[in-house]
């Protein structure tokens, strides 16, 4: 109600632009950044940290848990840190900036323990009584192992020629390394070698001791498997460079993400593996695995994936007709709040709420109702999706989908479908055989506007028959409030089309560096984003622009935190909040609007409407003067809108969805005329 009462307002006085340097924000989701490779787990709490070279972020143990972001910027530089915390302790061993450092992520205070000059670190492990950190240092082609007192600072020995990793033994009485090329056994005492393995004529790539059997540890290089520090192997088994054992000693895992069972090898493969940036063992049930910025939690003992704790929001946004719900990599949410069901994480909501239609790379399409649940249609696409689009009537009966088949012109495959959402077939065809890079109903239900690689074509959903075409392309498409003008924007542009007049009115400005748009419920804004592009470049400058469709001109623009990397934006339509999804997940508060100067004066004659199947007939004041009259539902948005030549008494709407309606109607002089009716 409040939406339709300032949507009325604008019609009675101009609206005044409040300037403002940031919206407020109503909630957001910390994302994981892919170039965050880093983890780490802390023993005392279960605690999960994720670190990259700009950020570092820590994680509850609660699996359903979002990231809380603990610093950000080029302070960090982070490079290595070591893979856990030990139990009683509250910092994490890091190197960042040719610095041993200390990071404790509750105070999140960072402090400075070793300066190491010029090097690469290739390995870095804190003691399990957390009183000396071993590094592994490369000064050029040469790599040291280093041995640090972590509560003073010094250095307490070092050895040359290390290969790039070593383990502290779960005592700290010893040490394994790769040494002169090979594998030795050394005296933390005495840092003396106490025994070389000769199984190995290279340095090894991977280490990890047992936490539970003294002197077991496993190994990956010429021998790969579980061995003792006699040089016995115990079991041989496949196992990459990231090697570790869980807390219990029971299971081992690798990059190679395949658990084996300790001590008799036997393989729990993961299911839906990804790559494997690093891994991590949570507890004995639960292993993590951090991959370009997702980070997935596996069941230990059947490989089972339990849930994936990371977002990156880039590709999903959408809200419900009524403003209530939001759709994105959080989940289906209230949108006010963010609270919801995370398991669904993409597609496109519809009018209702309860309708979310998504296609997968393969051409299928997914589809579920709140009523019945989850369905894939299996569509006749068999061939690898370039993109996807995908629009729902707001009739909630129907929805429409097309895809670009990769490298393919005038291809049939590439057609727009319409599907019915109760019987999940195909209702019909429409003509175009280009590309598709974007779709939109009518508020009415009754059109469908394509964009495709050549063409902007409007077709009528009824029986198919195409209105009319127009040369022009665009990333976006709309229908404004009374489906009687088609928004189009793409990069440096916006462009709208009058149904009424037949012409296409462009606006040319080079300021906007958006070129991915959402249309505000106002039908005279919209906002856009400078998407992300493929080999993830993007405008130093690039946030989030305001701009007048009628005029063009970029009204604000502010900077996101993550502007760099956001890839989509969305639109309340009852509220004008916007949502901007990147590394993060964004709701901004609607910039406030100064709307009202003064209270619209009653009119002197009645405007009367009539509700009749699904449509509504407005009678005019007899001799009004010409003017335009717009239908608005009771959630804000405007349905129906029509000019109306001087002396017309009566106007009928297209069919309109069941639900009260405001009618305005305003004279081309000022003069406001109010009523109301339902449709039932």
């Amino acid at each position: 109600m409040a939406a339709l009462l300032v949507a009325l307002l604008i019609l009675s006085a101009s609206a005044t632009i409040v300037e403002a340097q940031q919206p407020s924000i109503l909630w957001q989701r910390f994302g994981l950044n892919p170039e965050e490779t880093h983890l780490a787990v802390s023993a005392g709490t279960g605690a999960i940290m994720s670190l990259g070279a700009s950020e570092a972020q820590t994680w509850p143990l609660t699996l359903g848990s979002w990231p809380t972001r603990m610093s950000q910027g080029d302070a960090w530089g982070v490079t290595i840190c070591a893979p856990f915390i030990p139990a009683g302790d509250s910092e994490l061993m890091m190197i960042a900036n040719d610095t041993l450092k200390a990071w404790n992520p509750i105070s999140n205070r960072v402090r400075s323990i070793y300066q190491l000059g010029k090097a690469n670190v290739s390995y870095l492990e804190t003691s399990r009584d957390g009183s000396k950190v071993a590094i592994i240092a490369w000064y050029g082609d040469t790599g040291t192992l280093q041995l640090i007192d972590r509560t003073n600072g010094s250095l307490i020995w070092s050895l040359p020629n290390a290969g790039s990793i070593a383990r502290l033994s779960p005592d700290g009485k010893l040490l394994l390394c790769a040494l002169n090329g090979g594998l030795d056994l050394i005296s933390v005492a005495s840092h003396s070698i106490l025994h070389r393995y000769s199984q190995f004529s290279e340095f090894p790539s991977g280490l990890a001791w047992s936490p539970s059997t003294p002197g077991q540890f496993a190994v990956s290089g010429n021998f790969s498997g579980l061995m003792d520090t006699s040089g016995t192997e115990t079991v041989s088994l496949p196992l990459g460079q990231s090697i570790e054992f869980s807390p219990d000693g029971n299971f081992v895992s690798s990059d190679l993400l395949i658990i084996y069972r300790v001590p008799d090898g036997t393989p729990i493969p993961l299911a839906n593996p990804a790559t494997s940036d690093a891994i991590a063992f949570l507890n004995n049930d639960t292993l993590l695995n951090l991959s370009s910025g997702d980070l997935s939690l596996f069941e230990v003992s059947s490989g089972k994936k339990l849930n994936t704790l990371s977002c990156s929001f880039s590709n999903f946004i959408s809200f419900s007709g009524d403003g209530s719900r939001m759709l994105s990599g959080a989940g289906l949410t209230d949108a006010e709040t963010g609270v919801g069901n995370d398991s669904l994480n993409s597609g496109l909501i519809s009018e209702n709420g309860k309708i979310i239609v998504d296609i997968s790379g393969d051409g299928s399409i997914g589809l579920w109702t709140e009523s019945s649940g989850a369905y894939t249609i299996r569509n006749s696409i068999t061939d690898t999706v370039n993109t996807a689009c995908e629009a729902i009537s707001p009739n909630d009966t129907d929805f429409a989908t097309a895809v670009d088949i990769w490298q393919s012109q005038d291809d049939p495959r590439n057609a727009v479908q319409l599907w019915s959402v109760n019987s999940r077939s195909l209702v019909r065809t429409f003509g175009s055989l280009r590309p598709v890079t974007a779709l939109a109903f009518s508020h009415d239900g009754s059109m469908l506007a394509e964009i495709n690689d050549q063409d902007i074509i409007v077709w009528r959903v009824s029986d198919g028959v195409e209105l009319f075409s127009i040369p022009a392309t665009g990333t976006s498409v709309a229908f404004l409030p009374g489906d009687s003008a088609l928004f189009i924007a793409d990069e440096g542009k916006v462009d709208v089309y009058s149904f009424i007049s037949k012409t296409l009115i462009s606006h040319q400005n080079s300021s906007i560096n958006a070129n991915h748009f959402a249309l505000l419920p106002d039908g005279k804004t919209c906002v856009g984003i400078h998407r992300v592009t493929q080999d993830n470049m993007f405008e130093p400058d690039s946030g989030v622009q305001y701009i007048d469709i009628n005029s063009g001109n970029v009204i604000r623009s502010f900077q996101t935190p993550d502007s760099g990397l956001v890839n989509c934006v969305a639109a309340n339509p009852v509220t004008g909040d916007i949502a901007v999804g990147g590394q993060d997940l964004i709701v901004y508060k609607a910039f406030g609007i100064d709307a009202v100067n003064q209270s619209p004066s009653p009119a002197s004659q009645p405007l009367h409407a009539f509700a009749s199947n699904s449509r509504i007939t407005v009678d005019g004041p007899a001799g009004a003067e010409r003017g335009k009259i717009f239908v608005y539902r009771s959630d804000g948005r405007c349905y129906f809108m029509a000019e109306v030549s001087a002396g017309e008494q009566s106007v009928t709407t297209s069919a309109l969805p069941m639900g009260d309606y405001f009618i305005v109607f305003q004279t081309a002089s000022g003069e406001k005329y109010f009523t109301k009716v339902s449709l039932f």
